[in-house]
């Protein structure tokens, strides 16, 4: 994928460093341990702090045929191929039989949900979104569920007009489940989240049903998809998608502007500053990418570095570890919104948080338009932000900490 030449795939040996030359450019690859590996599937956090310290690769090579890849403009052509040779996968579309994101099939519907996306943040009020600040404020939800139903009642009487009070309910349910099986991972909270889930789908299938034509969106799902069964997984993972991916932004946007660190212990209470200079919501992005971890399965073998990844293998783009790369990013552990008044030069090669191509978030400009504006809100201002707890969860996606906010 990068050029001519490169070490045959029989030639990996734990520990041993490799350099190759291509078109001017070095991709430094190492070969991780199968003891390394176990610890980074076990605790991603650790491992990738310790990774992000040392001297920057474009490669590492995990056992089990597994690449992560950090080199920018290497990660840019990984994840632009969505088909062949690497095929990318979607989890909030995955029930959706024969679903590949950028696939040409897809796209209408890809660009419909995204247009409702916008549409909705476009109709929403700043009095409207003050109002629902307020009313999620004043309760005991912990963030960043809290979060996601701040979106959830934004977008779905947007985007399903005269939808009833109790599918708002039930999705409520299900992504505060979702949430709390990050930092739960128990079988007891696994069901808990698939029943929620399930009576979701099952009232969002009704809601739908009762649509008949001239709906923007759902008429250009049915023309896409055809049967009523996968329109309905269709809606269910636009908002899904949208709203897990909100509430992770504005949630670590909102701890980082209140000044938590990962040193901050639990009970730890924090008071939220007027708004910083610059863009605190990219800059939340940058060190804490809810897509921490972006994937392509191998269809053809493909050169990944100086390695030959062969079909069945996986290609993992770690934004975390490229959001920090210290010959981009001044200063990369340290929380700075003030960067992207004037942001480094090479930064769209290494900024990559909701990937980039036809298979990335159908509403990246949403999250970070939405939450901007929550930014924006008095109501912030002196709130008080009560830590419960105090590591990151790096599963499917990159959760905060939980905590709780209450008006100041």
């Amino acid at each position: 994928m990068t050029g001519d030449g490169g070490l045959p795939h029989e030639g990996r040996t734990a520990g041993v460093w490799s350099r190759r030359q291509g078109r001017g450019e070095v991709i430094e690859t190492v070969d991780t341990s199968e003891a390394e590996t176990e610890q980074v599937i076990a605790a991603p956090a650790a491992v990738l702090g310790q990774w992000s310290k040392q001297p920057q690769l474009g490669v590492r090579v995990l056992t089990g045929g597994r690449f992560v890849v950090t080199d920018p403009r290497l990660a840019r052509t990984v994840l632009k191929s969505t088909t062949e040779p690497l095929r990318a996968e979607s989890a909030p579309f995955g029930e959706i039989p024969g679903w590949v994101p950028g696939s040409a099939p897809g796209r209408p519907a890809t660009v419909a949900m995204a247009a409702a996306i916008e549409s909705a943040v476009q109709a929403t009020s700043p009095d409207r979104m003050d109002e629902l600040l307020t009313e999620v404020l004043a309760g005991a939800t912990p963030w960043p569920a809290a979060a996601g139903e701040l979106c959830l009642r934004l977008v779905v009487p947007q985007v399903l007009p005269n939808t009833g009070e109790q599918l708002i309910a039930r999705y409520t349910r299900s992504l505060a489940a979702l949430a709390g099986q990050a930092h739960d991972r128990s079988r007891v909270t696994r069901w808990k989240s698939r029943l929620a889930h399930s009576r979701t789908l099952s009232g969002l299938y009704g809601e739908l049903s009762r649509i008949g034509p001239g709906h923007e969106l759902v008429d250009a799902l049915r023309a896409v998809l055809g049967s009523e069964d996968e329109v309905t997984l269709a809606v269910d993972g636009m908002i899904g998608a949208a709203c897990r991916a909100m509430s992770g932004a504005l949630s670590w946007s909102l701890l980082l502007r209140a000044g938590w660190t990962p040193q901050t212990p639990a009970g730890t209470v924090l008071q939220v500053p007027p708004v910083p200079a610059g863009d605190p919501v990219r800059e939340a992005l940058r060190l804490w990418p809810p897509a921490w971890l972006l994937h392509r399965d191998v269809r053809q073998p493909v050169e990944i570095g100086d390695r030959k990844a062969e079909p069945g293998d996986h290609v993992f783009i770690c934004t975390y570890l490229m959001h920090r790369r210290p010959e981009i990013w001044a200063d990369p552990d340290s929380y700075r919104p003030e960067r992207w008044i004037d942001p480094p030069e090479r930064y769209r090669d290494a900024y990559l948080p909701f990937g980039v191509g036809a298979a990335a978030c159908v509403g990246a400009g949403f999250v970070t338009d939405l939450s901007a504006r929550f930014h924006a809100l008095g109501g912030l201002v002196g709130a008080e932000v009560r830590m419960i707890g105090t590591t990151p969860v790096m599963g499917p996606l990159c959760d905060p900490p939980q905590f709780v906010v209450s008006p100041g």
